[in-house]
């Protein structure tokens, strides 16, 4: 993106990130890594999130200008709200049909079951988001 960036413009990046501070938002990031380790089990490209820091050190190394960073917690909504968990549930449910395609389908299997008990006891917030506005030199 910053090879095809005219010198002057904006880059914007928006990103979620590993770093959650509450139990919620990791029960969060973890069906977004367990999401991928099924993917990835089948054979998709999927990643896992990154850390914050990790998506700095990218950014350090596109030399541009005048940056601004800001973090988005997302811990303002109601953990426990039950319309979003169990959306998260049956986002799950969907996955764990597919894991059992998986050869690690036992594995995924029992993950997938012990994020929705997490789920249902710890609740979930959205994962934190890093906003990164810059400009190219």
């Amino acid at each position: 993106m910053v090879r095809t960036l005219r010198p002057g413009g904006k880059f914007i990046l928006t990103e979620m990130h590993r770093d959650g501070t509450t139990g919620a938002q990791f029960n969060t990031i973890r069906v977004h890594h367990w999401a991928a380790a099924v993917d990835s089990s089948l054979g998709g490209l999927h990643d896992r999130t990154f850390a914050r820091d990790e998506l700095l050190n990218f950014i350090d190394d596109l030399n541009l200008r005048n940056i601004t960073v800001r973090d988005f917690p997302n811990t303002d909504s109601n953990p426990m709200d039950e319309k979003a968990i169990d959306s998260v549930v049956l986002y799950l449910d969907r996955y764990l049909q597919r894991a059992q395609e998986s050869p690690m389908s036992a594995s995924l299997i029992q993950q997938g079951q012990a994020l929705k008990d997490s789920l249902r006891e710890t609740g979930l917030h959205r994962e934190p988001v890093l906003l990164l506005v810059a400009e190219k030199a």
